[in-house]
């Protein structure tokens, strides 16, 4: 019950996915809040808002990020955070309820990955959800990609995302930096974004994915939050588009 009241009670959905339109959302304020980062490079902080505009109608909500804010994700005020950057530039940020001490996401929480420029890392990601991905990653001859999980759901919400269920279970296959938990007793809802944005004169891959974790039942609070993650994306990288 702890659980369901620290998500389910913080959000009011105002729409679900996979119904994600293309235009502008309902919005609201939210206080953006920097969670402790461990860097594995020398990382400059920027400059953060008290407070951010995110397409989402909600309460009680906050934006967590890193301290560089590459990378930001919705869960529920007062909760407590974690992010890390890698030196490739790999960012996580993950978000837990205060009482789960140490963070355990099958226990519950909300976790995003953010891969900027490790070609690998982007693709062994991308290629559970598209194709193209598959291709990339038998053309430039990485390892076969991890297969899907028996009864995932996948469902295609723009061209270059997708939102997926996955079953509870102990042999979930990798999905990124501990993004999809391998021993939830809960589905796990999740996004995965793999797309190009115009940069420096070409079109540079991104990769970023977003998970959810609640009790069967509950998916429409998880829903609120993949919706606005994906719409925050689409945001911050103007002329995002299929890669």
């Amino acid at each position: 019950m702890r659980l369901l009241t620290w998500l389910v009670g913080a959000l009011v959905v105002s729409g679900a996915l996979p119904a994600l339109p293309a235009g502008a959302a309902s919005s609201t304020s939210v206080p953006v809040v920097i969670c402790p980062t461990g860097v594995g490079v020398a990382t400059v902080p920027v400059p953060v808002p008290a407070t951010a505009r995110v397409p989402v109608t909600a309460a009680h909500l906050s934006l967590y990020s890193s301290v560089n804010a590459d990378l930001e994700v919705l869960g529920p005020a007062g909760s407590a955070c974690q992010a890390s950057i890698g030196a490739d530039g790999n960012t996580t940020v993950d978000v837990w309820p205060v009482a789960n001490l140490y963070g355990t996401l099958a226990k519950g929480g909300v976790a995003a990955l953010y891969y900027p420029a490790c070609v690998g890392c982007q693709l062994a990601f991308a290629c559970q959800f598209f194709a193209g991905a598959r291709r990339q990653l038998k053309a430039d001859g990485y390892p076969a990609c991890d297969a899907r999980p028996l009864g995932e759901v996948v469902r295609t919400v723009r061209p270059y995302a997708v939102s997926f269920t996955d079953p509870p279970g102990e042999h979930v296959p990798y999905k990124g930096e501990g993004l999809v938990p391998s021993d939830s007793a809960y589905p796990t809802d999740g996004v995965a974004v793999y797309g190009s944005y115009p940069y420096h004169g070409h079109r540079a891959d991104v990769v970023l994915g977003a998970a959810c974790v609640l009790p069967v039942g509950q998916h429409a609070a998880c829903m609120a939050v993949l919706k606005a993650f994906v719409a925050l994306q689409a945001r911050r990288f103007p002329g995002l588009g299929e890669a």
